[in-house]
């Protein structure tokens, strides 16, 4: 792990979703509701037909019809209490991170805590 904050899984998380969606900068999403617990985060289908909560500052143009302001990936990391993590970025209350073995993914904020030494 680089100069990045690093911390620690404060409880384990399964992610949702097996294939979630993902896209690059421009692709067009179409745009459903937002979340209930987390209104920041629309729910989105690409055009391959894959899901996933997209946050709304991502989320470039007004409507049903949207375009993906950047390369994302609705990806949550499944993870064990205890683990070390990298955060890749925050956004809307769910940290982006990386585990010790290279996998990456989304996390509720609550799920993450300071490493010892941080």
């Amino acid at each position: 792990m680089d100069d990045r904050l690093t911390l620690r899984s404060a409880c384990g998380h399964k992610a949702s979703y097996d294939d979630p969606l993902a896209g690059r900068a421009g692709d067009e999403l179409e745009v459903g509701p937002a979340d209930v617990e987390w209104a920041e985060w629309r729910w989105c289908t690409a055009a391959d037909g894959r899901r996933g909560w997209v946050p709304e500052s991502l989320l470039e143009g007004a409507g049903a019809r949207r375009r993906l302001a950047r390369d994302y990936d609705a990806r949550e990391l499944t993870v064990r209490a205890g683990e070390l993590l990298e955060v890749l970025e925050t956004e809307s209350g769910w940290a982006r991170c990386r585990t010790e073995d290279g996998r990456e993914g989304w996390l509720p904020g609550g799920c993450v805590k300071p490493a010892a030494g941080n």
